[in-house]
């Protein structure tokens, strides 16, 4: 994939006014803006701040920062990315525009039912078909970099450690990523396949959605997964090769072919319209889950 020439236009601030601050990272924001006499149309701005004191460096590694993640915003087109509407320069940031949603999957982790997460992993599997399609990877999965909009509509955002991989390699030019969704592999130091690397911090965030549990670093996902009598068939075998994690079983988590030549593993759920809501009978809640899977935990414990 080709990244495109950025285009930028010239922009006052004075145009917006600023409803919330979502997040502050140091030398960015990402704010909750609306223009002024336009207050319901809501949008989401993130800039990426310029001091007067910056050094050369500094100022650099800003719009390296900021080009390299508008570049993959502005080249990718599937409805499970968010949009970015207008890119600009101003005295004291350098900005770009995208679509608002009211929340992100971290937030709304604990009210996520099972037909929920079976229609979130359609969606994510399907867009990172596309991406991995593209030799893209998003290089950074997590419930907070997954934005979901009122109709049940999740959006992959924050591209800003996407690579390209190029097509005489499958290794990635370094990782960096969240903990709690890291690959294992990388504990040998050792920079492995890119697309599988993906595809389990893929599978950890799969996992959290069907167990309304975030990610940390004493949870036997494989263990909680073969033992979880309330997940389907197919997400359970889809998680199972997500979450491959000893050095010998690496070669068993799918790879971008394997998940675009066998869709019926890895692409999940219904795919119905997300607007039509949740299937009858189909409202189990976490707290109903996490019972079930006490219930055999001590099950398990009587027969030994």
């Amino acid at each position: 994939m080709e990244l495109p020439f950025i285009s930028l236009i010239l922009f006052s601030s004075f145009f917006l006014f600023q409803v919330e601050l979502l997040d502050d990272g140091g030398y960015s924001e990402v704010i909750l803006a609306a223009r002024i006499g336009q207050r319901k149309s809501k949008k989401v701005l993130k800039k990426f701040l310029l001091f007067e004191d910056d050094d050369d460096t500094s100022r650099m590694w800003k719009w390296y920062s900021f080009e390299h993640e508008l570049s993959f915003l502005q080249s990718l087109e599937h409805p499970n990315i968010v949009r970015v509407s207008a890119a600009f320069q101003c005295p004291s940031y350098l900005g770009f525009l995208m679509e608002y949603l009211h929340t992100d999957l971290y937030r709304g982790l604990l009210d996520v039912s099972y037909s929920e997460a079976e229609s979130y992993t359609s969606q994510l599997t399907d867009v990172m078909c596309y991406l991995h399609g593209q030799r893209v990877i998003h290089g950074d999965l997590k419930l907070e970099n997954v934005l979901l909009d009122t109709v049940g509509l999740v959006k992959l955002c924050d591209f800003g450690h996407s690579q390209v991989i190029p097509g005489d390699t499958d290794k990635p030019d370094g990782w960096r990523g969240t903990d709690g969704y890291l690959p294992p592999e990388m504990d040998d130091c050792q920079l492995h396949n890119a697309f599988k690397m993906d595809n389990y911090s893929l599978g950890i965030l799969l996992w959290a959605l069907f167990y309304g549990t975030a990610p940390h670093d004493d949870i036997d996902y494989l263990y909680k997964v073969d033992n979880g009598s309330f997940l389907k068939p197919q997400h359970k075998h889809c998680l199972q090769r997500l979450l491959w994690s000893f050095p010998l079983s690496v070669r068993k988590r799918p790879a971008k072919a394997c998940i675009e030549n066998s869709r019926g593993l890895c692409v999940l759920g219904n795919t119905r319209d997300p607007q039509a809501g949740a299937d009858p009978g189909e409202t189990t809640t976490h707290g109903d889950r996490e019972e079930e899977g006490e219930e055999e935990e001590e099950a398990g414990e009587e027969d030994e």
